[in-house]
């Protein structure tokens, strides 16, 4: 599949403040284990493949501010240069790498659309990530991409380390988070889903 442009960034979109409120309420939440996306949206653990913390921010009224400042960028640029028919947000989620931690190569789109839940019948379209972290905080931590039409056509996105600074790409795209060796980079992530592709 051969769709340009790979991603969309902007950065340091949201202010310091925004990044600071995201992460002390990220906080508070029930801090999990990352977990890899298998075969049909099943979820499994597989440290070679991903190391790190997580939590979610459900679907709450007291969340409702993030869900709106997070998802107009995403639709403007859906607009803009995919247009993708998409119909729902995830829950979004809250993830920390600490030092020795990653995510390898993966796509977020699984091979199945939901076979049940709330989303039973849709499929990822798009992954958003915000950089929440101050560049200073961490080294190491490189968000990564992978060309369609290119494998071995790898992007270092180093412009994605501002504080503040949001990307949204097609969720087929391949990506990783390469280990970080010092500190702790803090994101926040979310997928938006829709009717599979056909």
């Amino acid at each position: 599949m051969n769709i340009k442009p790979l991603y969309v960034f902007k950065a340091s979109h949201f202010s310091p403040s925004f990044c600071e409120r995201v992460i002390e309420e990220g906080e508070k939440l029930k801090i999990l284990t990352g977990a890899t996306l298998g075969l049909k949206g099943k979820l499994g653990s597989n440290t070679d493949a991903r190391d790190s913390k997580l939590a979610f921010f459900d679907f709450e009224p007291q969340f409702q501010w993030l869900y709106d400042a997070v998802l107009e960028p995403v639709f403007a640029a859906n607009k803009q240069h995919w247009r993708f028919h998409v119909s729902a947000c995830e829950p979004m989620q809250y993830t920390t790498y600490e030092t020795g931690q990653f995510y390898g190569w993966h796509p977020d789109q699984h091979s199945e659309p939901y076979p049940d839940g709330p989303f039973k019948g849709m499929t990822r379209k798009l992954s958003v990530t915000i950089q929440l972290s101050d560049p200073g905080d961490y080294d190491g931590g490189d968000f990564e991409v992978r060309d369609y039409c290119d494998y071995d056509a790898r992007q270092t996105l180093t412009t994605m380390r501002p504080r503040g600074s949001v990307l949204v790409f097609p969720s087929f795209l391949m990506h990783q988070v390469s280990p970080v060796s010092r500190g702790v980079r803090r994101s926040l992530v979310c997928w938006i889903v829709g009717p599979p592709f056909t």
